[in-house]
């Protein structure tokens, strides 16, 4: 395998290495694209399930984009180890680079909005509550 196919994986001091680090060795392309996947399989179980509908219907889109930058990524990854090193190489594979771009843009964009969603419904959630509660004592001072 060549160096360029690989990535060290380094651990935070004092932190356990995980399966998915392979014990901390290097991992290829093709086992972080299949972690990338995985990731993103979990972040669509978990925005499905959020009360919101909104978010969750956001949240579902981005999750979507997700893996559709993951495929284009693993698509251009090959493309670029093949290219020559010479001037103007990158140009060939330019156009999908700057559509991936724009696709992790739009990715973390609809993350941004899927975050702002869920904090503004866990501080109407606690509002409410505040307001209930406010009001059975208020019921339960007047008996």
């Amino acid at each position: 395998m060549e160096d360029h196919e690989k990535t060290e994986t380094k651990q935070p001091a004092g932190s356990q290495a995980r399966p998915e680090d392979r014990a901390g060795a290097e991992l290829t392309l093709e086992a972080l694209a299949e972690l990338r996947d995985r990731k993103n399989l979990e972040y669509l179980r978990a925005v499905l399930s959020m009360e919101n509908p909104l978010a969750a219907g956001i949240g579902a889109l981005n999750g979507d984009l997700m893996i559709f930058a993951n495929y284009m990524q693993q698509n251009i990854m090959p493309a670029l180890r093949a290219l020559p090193k010479e001037p103007g190489a990158l140009a060939k594979v330019m156009p999908a680079m700057e559509a991936y771009g724009r696709v992790a843009r739009q990715a973390e964009r609809l993350a941004t909005l899927t975050d702002r969603l869920n904090r503004q419904a866990d501080a109407a959630s606690k509002a409410a509550a505040k307001m209930k509660a406010k009001e059975a004592g208020s019921v339960a001072a007047s008996m």
